[in-house]
């Protein structure tokens, strides 16, 4: 209700997610939503449900009176890497991010980002903290070892962890930037925008 609240609430898709049968909103209620994602709704399902928010997007791109398009940034000709082994938030971010121009590539883990970097630098790396195997911590780490332009790269922590100490260990680890989930539309896209700029003055993205 608070969200809806917002004088930039117009520009977001509000998906009411993990409702099992037992649930029912209160009248008025689904008005909140545009979309209600059960929890044995098909992958199929969810990912239609971006695939219409992206319509909706491209739609409201064409009246500059409905959408604010300076919100999202243009990073268009940019490699973006998202490590998350959650494939709802992987679909998520990737909508997201794609708005945006860039081109995203989605891993389910932090050896897995290190080995796609490691092969062809990318220009952003947003990573989850906690996956199977290495974690985002240990794979930051790790990224920042590498030689030249790769260990350099930006890099932002996505995690449910709000915790003021898992803050300060991240950003100590190599994080340049740290967001707690739910991640606030505005803010991803405000740090993605300045983190690629700075990177770009002499990283991959300014090649």
């Amino acid at each position: 209700r608070r969200a809806r609240q917002h004088p930039s609430s117009r520009l977001w898709r509000i998906v009411l997610s993990g409702v099992t049968r037992r649930v029912s909103l209160a009248p008025g209620e689904d008005e909140l939503f545009d979309a209600v994602v059960r929890v044995a709704t098909p992958w199929r399902s969810l990912h239609e449900v971006v695939r219409d928010f992206r319509q909706l997007a491209a739609d409201g791109a064409a009246d500059a009176s409905e959408r604010a398009e300076a919100e999202i940034p243009s990073l268009a000709g940019c490699r973006i890497l998202v490590a998350e082994d959650v494939a709802t938030n992987q679909v998520l971010l990737r909508a997201l991010l794609e708005a945006t121009g860039a081109t995203v590539e989605a891993v389910e883990s932090g050896a897995e980002v290190i080995r796609r970097h490691s092969a062809e630098p990318a220009d952003l790396i947003v990573m989850d903290l906690e996956m199977p195997g290495m974690g985002g911590i240990a794979a930051v780490r790790r990224i920042r070892d590498l030689p030249a332009d790769a260990g350099r790269v930006p890099v932002i922590a996505i995690t449910a962890y709000a915790r003021e100490e898992d803050r300060r260990t991240a950003l100590e680890a190599g994080m340049d930037a740290y967001l707690v989930k739910p991640v606030v539309v505005p803010q991803l896209y405000g740090l993605v925008a300045r983190l690629v700029a700075g990177w770009g003055s002499g990283g991959a993205a300014g090649r």
